[in-house]
């Protein structure tokens, strides 16, 4: 899970004399909200395979997404699982609710395949990798990848330094709407554009807590 909030103001302003004067400070207002939930579960049925159950949540301003909730189930097989190392691939059907900025409420069906890699670098260290590929039956071009790359590292028993990139695409990106300024700079009306497809985001995080690496399993 994660959360981002960023806000600005303009600068502070002087009203009255230069002898006399009053200083103001605009209220900052809100610019970028975001955040993020994903849980997975998954149950062994079998040696190395395993069925899952899946739930994404995720609010993003910026890219006009004021909600979107995919929930997806299916089946999965555990590729490796010792020496430190583990890689689970799978894949099922999905059902997304979503709702844009411009063109509103959304459902549809789709399918989803994705990989989880974990791996133990040092006694002290490790790093995380998911790449999750989500697409639908509705529309073939609408395919979505979420990237989600990290690195571990403790620093003594209590507290660990946590470094994350995140790479979200979106082939059919989300629609804004932009000022249409004549030759001169006047506003003459509006038009509507695609965002970007590809959103990055680098996140470094401090926990406190059992600062040692864990052996994953």
């Amino acid at each position: 899970a994660g959360i981002m909030r960023a806000g600005s103001g303009d600068d502070k302003v002087a009203v009255g004399t230069q002898d006399d004067f009053e200083v103001f400070k605009p209220e900052r207002e809100l610019d970028s909200n975001r955040w993020f939930t994903k849980a997975l579960y998954t149950r062994e049925v079998h040696q190395h395979f395993f069925w899952y159950a899946s739930w994404d949540g995720s609010r993003d301003e910026p890219s006009n997404i004021n909600r979107q909730v995919i929930t997806s189930s299916g089946l999965g097989h555990t590729w490796y699982d010792r020496e430190g190392l583990v890689l689970r691939m799978g894949n099922g059907v999905s059902y997304t609710n979503e709702d844009l900025d411009l063109e509103g409420a959304r459902n549809f069906a789709g399918y989803r395949i994705f990989y989880r890699l974990r791996a133990a670098v040092t006694e002290s260290s490790e790093i995380e990798s998911e790449l999750t590929f989500d697409g639908s039956f509705e529309t073939g071009a609408d395919i979505r990848l979420d990237a989600l790359n990290s690195i571990r590292v403790a620093i003594n028993d209590t507290i660990a330094l946590k470094a994350s990139l995140r790479l979200l695409y979106r082939n059919l990106s989300a629609l804004e709407d932009i000022n249409l300024e004549d030759s001169s700079g006047l506003v003459i009306g509006k038009v509507v554009i695609p965002k970007a497809k590809l959103d990055t985001a680098f996140v470094d995080q401090k926990s406190v807590g059992s600062g040692k690496s864990v052996e994953p399993g």
